[in-house]
């Protein structure tokens, strides 16, 4: 994961403009975000000057141990099957919101 330390990029500027899928009320109070990690987002956003960051969750399977929970913090396009949660957003795509949902 590259942090760039000036600015908004040209990627990170296409993404503000992009709207992000949201679900329900009642679909998205199945993910929330402690507030001590939102807190670590928004700190994050300013250390590295990039606004627009967001923190993805992916459930990825394999191995003897069955699933294993992907935590990243990145700022980028978005993926057709992404959905957002809170704010900051915290994204899962479809597959993954599975196996997180409560």
């Amino acid at each position: 994961m590259l942090l760039l330390k000036r600015g908004l990029t040209p990627h990170a500027q296409r993404l503000a403009r992009q709207p992000i899928r949201a679900l329900s009320s009642e679909a998205a109070a199945e993910l929330t975000l402690t507030d001590r990690a939102k807190e670590r987002i928004m700190q994050l956003r300013k250390q590295h000057e990039q606004p627009a960051l967001m923190l993805r969750l992916a459930v990825e399977g394999g191995g003897c141990s069955g699933f294993s929970y992907k935590f990243s913090v990145f700022e980028g396009d978005l993926e057709e099957d992404d959905l957002s949660f809170g704010e900051p957003p915290l994204i899962v795509d479809s597959g993954s919101l599975e196996f997180v949902k409560g």
